[in-house]
């Protein structure tokens, strides 16, 4: 079943991902809005030529765009090819070698989100681990020295809090381990 630009776009702002489920338009409408920026739908219009679009402002082309595509046979298809070609480019200008990631990521085994999207300790993971670093092996030991030094905080300032000296000598034993493994 066919559903309009709107009906999407409403079930995006109540965040009912669920909707988008095993729904072609749906799908549409989620890769339109991915590449709704000025730059972007320039790019895709102009390697797109055949599509005619006349609305001047973002959200007329983006309607336009959606509808076009969903009558197109090979809409999804375009908009792969596109996505797809932006994320290789992407990958090229940080040099990332997207084999190793490939493998690495079949390392990862679960993470589970703590709280909402909106949660600022996975806003900081995502962008000072996931997207600087490429490579399993590097993630693992940047993530391993700040859990040493973030327990060595802890300790040192419970210790000093305590006055228990034990304490500051079980942070070093483990500082001291931690850096030997």
């Amino acid at each position: 079943m066919n559903r309009t630009f709107e009906y999407w776009d409403q079930q995006f702002l109540n965040n009912n991902q669920f909707a988008f489920n095993n729904e072609i338009s749906g799908l549409i409408w989620l890769k339109v809005r991915a590449i709704n920026r000025k730059k972007q739908l320039n790019n895709f219009l102009d390697r797109n030529p055949d599509l005619s679009i006349l609305g001047k402002k973002q959200k007329e082309i983006g309607i336009e765009l959606y509808n076009e595509l969903l009558s197109l046979p090979n809409g999804m298809q375009r908009l792969d090819d596109f996505l797809l070609d932006r994320s290789q480019e992407t990958y090229a200008l940080k040099n990332v070698d997207v084999a190793r990631l490939k493998n690495d990521l079949y390392k990862v085994t679960s993470y589970n989100w703590g709280g909402d999207q909106n949660n600022s300790l996975d806003k900081f993971l995502v962008s000072h681990y996931v997207k600087p670093i490429s490579s399993f092996e590097e993630l693992s030991c940047q993530s391993q020295l700040r859990l040493v030094l973030m327990l060595g905080i802890m300790f040192r300032i419970v210790g000093i809090i305590t006055g228990h000296h034990i304490l500051l000598r079980l942070f070093l034993k483990v500082t001291k381990e931690s850096f030997l493994l």
